[in-house]
């Protein structure tokens, strides 16, 4: 394994964060005062990767864990796989959604029924957003009921909360996904 020097570490780690309002970690880096400073970092867990296969996907993310399914996303449809895909986005606001116009880019070329859904679980009552609101693991079935029995993928990626509530749900349970 070949260590790189950790100003190009820190470099690569601002473009592949997000910065999140009154996050520590966040500041720190987007503030610059991570550099210069010896960094332990562990990374994800679990694996991901497009299995090949014509089966519906259900792809279901939380927070940062929409960037790797975007990786996913944008390959299938660069490769043209031919296969419906939901997507379902968990974010506390609307200020949170990001990677739109890359979500918009996969919707445009896309082989086939490809459907997004933002779900925000903190956004003001008053706020002019329209769309789902709640946890993204109560908005499964009501987006993602075609595909939930048919014998569907799901690609999860995100916190441990939406990922450990995925066994409990009960369309997994009903379909076998």
């Amino acid at each position: 394994m070949q260590l790189r020097p950790l100003q190009a570490v820190i470099r690569n780690l601002r473009s592949s964060f997000v910065r999140c309002r009154a996050r520590a970690f966040t500041d720190l880096l987007f503030d610059g005062k991570l550099d210069g400073l010896a960094l332990k970092v562990h990374g994800p867990s679990g694996n991901l990767w497009l299995r090949e296969s014509r089966a519906p996907m259900i792809c279901i993310a939380g927070g940062s864990g929409l960037a790797p399914l975007i990786s996913i996303l944008q390959d299938a449809a660069v490769r043209s796989v031919g296969r419906p895909c939901v997507l379902l986005f968990g974010a506390r606001t609307e200020a949170d959604l990001y990677a739109q116009a890359e979500i918009a880019a996969i919707a445009r070329t896309w082989n086939g029924a490809f459907t997004f859904v933002p779900v925000l679980s903190h956004e003001a009552a008053g706020s002019l957003w329209r769309g789902d609101r709640g946890l993204v693991t109560e908005r499964i079935e009501a987006h993602a009921k075609a595909l939930v029995g048919a014998d569907a993928e799901a690609y999860l990626c995100g916190p441990p909360p939406p990922r450990g509530s995925m066994p409990r749900y009960r369309c997994w349970r009903r379909s076998g996904c």
